[in-house]
C-alpha cells in the first residue's frame, strides 16, 4: 500500500470510484493520523452510498432476470 498522493492524476480520479479507496482512507485517517470518529464521516458516507448503489443494481438485475 502506498499513498494515493503519489499516483498519477488519472489514477487518483479512478480511485474515487472504487470502494477500497474509501475503506483505506478511513482506516488511515483513524489509525495512522490519529483521527477521531468524526474523521471517518465522509469515507463512511461514501461507502454507504456505494452499498445503496450496488444493492439497488443487484435488485434491478434480479428483477430483470425473473
Amino acid at each position: 500500500m502506498w499513498p494515493i498522493e503519489i499516483m498519477p492524476d488519472i489514477m487518483i480520479t479512478i480511485s474515487n470510484f472504487v470502494p477500497q479507496r474509501w475503506v483505506i482512507k478511513g482506516m488511515t485517517d483513524l489509525i495512522s493520523r490519529g483521527g477521531s470518529i468524526s474523521s471517518i464521516y465522509i469515507p463512511s458516507a461514501v461507502l454507504l452510498l456505494f452499498a445503496v448503489i450496488f444493492f439497488t443494481a443487484g435488485l434491478t438485475v434480479n428483477q430483470l432476470r425473473t
